[in-house]
């Protein structure tokens, strides 16, 4: 019996293998790509090619053009004048020199009449006064008071200019 049972597991892996054997041929031969490259390449061959007829350009007597178009005093002329010439600009102030030494507080600041008010150290004034938007330290006016930073804005020549200087 025992033979018997080897037999059947021999017979049954040469079937595995068989079949196995047959699906690997199978997929080989039914390659879906290679039919389709076929398939193209039958129909690019049965394309012909259209004539086709291109013009040649015609010969431009280039140097017989350029000296008809110099010979064209008016189209050579200025049809404006130059622009005058612009006024040299004057330099704005310098808000960094004018403030040198001012120091806002970080924390010291009040509040009254709707109004915030901010310690500022200045070199008159070592000890500090609290001061809000408006107010002028050496003709530049404070125009904002924010959390980190006090803006400073001064009006030259009918044009504002501004100035950040962090709070500390």
């Amino acid at each position: 019996m025992k033979s018997m049972n080897d037999r059947n597991y021999l017979v049954l892996l040469i079937m595995v293998s068989a079949a196995l054997l047959v699906s690997i041929v199978n997929q080989y031969r039914s390659d879906a790509m290679g039919a389709r490259l076929q398939v193209l390449n039958e129909g690019i061959s049965a394309i012909e090619a259209a004539p086709v007829s291109y013009e040649t350009a015609r010969q431009v007597d280039y140097t017989y053009l350029n000296n008809e178009i110099r010979e064209k005093v008016n189209l050579w002329s200025e049809i404006f004048g130059p622009p005058p010439k612009a006024k040299p600009r004057q330099a704005g102030p310098n808000l960094p020199q004018k403030l040198k030494g001012v120091v806002p507080s970080l924390r010291r600041q009040i509040t009254k009449k709707g109004g915030l008010f901010i310690l500022i150290v200045t070199p008159k004034n070592a000890r500090g006064a609290y001061m809000g938007i408006g107010e002028k330290i050496n003709g530049v006016t404070i125009d904002a008071i924010g959390p980190e930073v006090v803006t400073f804005k001064l009006n030259f020549n009918k044009k504002d200019y501004f100035h950040d200087i962090p709070r500390k």
